[in-house]
């Protein structure tokens, strides 16, 4: 990676995972998104000392969870997320990562 690395928000970060997923041809459910988005925002933390997006985490009962990424998310059930977020206009730098 060039550069100072930059922060974007959750959507954006999910977004990341759904088009690869959708060009890999991988299920991509939304407990393995949340998780994704997790761990992403953790390996950040530990590798550059910054966040990867903006939104908080929260520990709830069954894991770590971004409430409003949750929350979109619940539609599908365990569904596929096949479809990236529309509404993000982050502009997420897909080859910095």
């Amino acid at each position: 990676m060039q550069g100072a690395m930059k922060t974007y928000g959750v959507y954006a970060t999910a977004n990341f995972f759904i088009k690869k997923a959708l060009e890999n041809n991988v299920e991509l459910s939304p407990m393995k998104l949340i998780k994704f988005a997790y761990i992403a925002q953790g390996s950040a933390l530990a590798a550059y000392k910054k966040c990867l997006f903006r939104e908080t985490i929260e520990a709830w009962k069954y894991g770590s969870v971004v409430p409003d990424l949750y929350h979109n998310l619940k539609k599908y059930g365990d569904n596929t997320v096949r479809v990236p977020f529309a509404y993000v206009d982050d502009n997420f730098d897909y080859q910095e990562y």
